[in-house]
């Protein structure tokens, strides 16, 4: 039922977004881009400084610790998820709000060649 109501949801979306102006769209596309690159890279790096800290502390640092960084959660104790956990999520929002800005930015592309 929820993947129903998704689907619907995006092409209700998608529908909406044809009749808005392929150079508003690039504005939106931009400013998503722009907010989520600001939130997402500085939550990210913080994420992954307090995350090898915390390995360190625990004496649970592998070498290319950065590569599966979330296969590492399991070695950390609980009070050090609740520091790390934090500003993974929202390095991971950052990011998935860029991406939805590329996803915009794709969108105004096709709608400007189909309605020039």
């Amino acid at each position: 039922m929820l993947e129903i109501v998704v689907f619907a949801g995006l092409l209700g979306a998608l529908a909406a977004f044809a009749w808005v102006p392929w150079i508003v769209l690039i504005q939106i596309a931009g400013l998503c881009s722009v907010v989520g690159l600001a939130i997402g890279v500085p939550g990210a790096l913080v994420y992954h400084l307090r995350l090898r800290a915390c390995l360190i502390r625990a004496d649970a640092l592998p070498a290319r610790w950065w590569v599966h960084p979330f296969a590492l959660h399991p070695r950390l104790a609980a009070a050090d998820l609740d520091r790390v956990l934090p500003p993974c999520f929202v390095g991971a929002g950052g990011g998935a709000l860029a991406f939805l800005g590329c996803l915009v930015g794709a969108l105004a592309v096709l709608s400007s060649w189909v309605h020039g």
